[in-house]
């Protein structure tokens, strides 16, 4: 519970749950009933989707193959259990502004644009028991699809969507 309150702090809701005035977030007595009620909060109220997260068919959106014109990044990143757990989970967008849907299936992460499906990144992985060890990601190459067409660049944006979207380290 610890691992989970530090990376998702109550306060992290609060705007969610309560109001009250503006600038006046410092100090606030955490109004979470229960361990179960702020785990419902973090994770959503389904108790399917807490256990396996978004999944392939989650988003309605059309879900178009890695184009032919890819590259290969290495990443050579282990994960913690917890970390490992939250990368399973996924991603599914909830407003217009989140603009990615992720979902881990057959040792991948398949990371889409939300509005049109297009497969930007695709990170395979190595599952060691609990944990994932990711030794390298393909990133879209079709101008078209994806214009960001440099390796430094998209291996930025892939750990950064991990990191802040599935792992919640900001």
């Amino acid at each position: 519970m610890r691992q989970i309150l530090s990376r998702f702090p109550p306060q992290h809701f609060l705007d969610d749950w309560v109001s009250f005035p503006a600038g006046a977030t410092e100090g606030i007595p955490d109004k979470i009933a229960d361990p179960q009620d702020y785990l419902r909060r973090a994770f959503g109220a389904n108790a399917a989707y807490i256990l396996s997260g978004s999944t392939e068919t989650a988003h309605g959106t059309e879900r178009l193959p890695m184009p032919a014109r890819k590259s290969l990044i290495t990443l050579d990143l282990a994960f913690s259990a917890f970390d490992s757990y939250l990368i399973r989970r996924g991603f599914s967008p909830i407003e217009m502004e989140n603009k990615w849907f992720i979902y881990f299936k057959d040792s991948g992460l398949f990371l889409r644009r939300s509005w049109t499906g297009r497969l930007i990144y695709h990170v395979a992985f190595q599952e060691r028991g609990d944990t994932l060890y990711a030794s390298h990601a393909h990133a879209n190459r079709d101008p078209e699809q994806w214009p960001n067409g440099s390796d430094e660049y998209d291996r930025r944006e892939l750990l950064a969507l991990i990191n802040i979207l599935l792992l919640n380290k900001r």
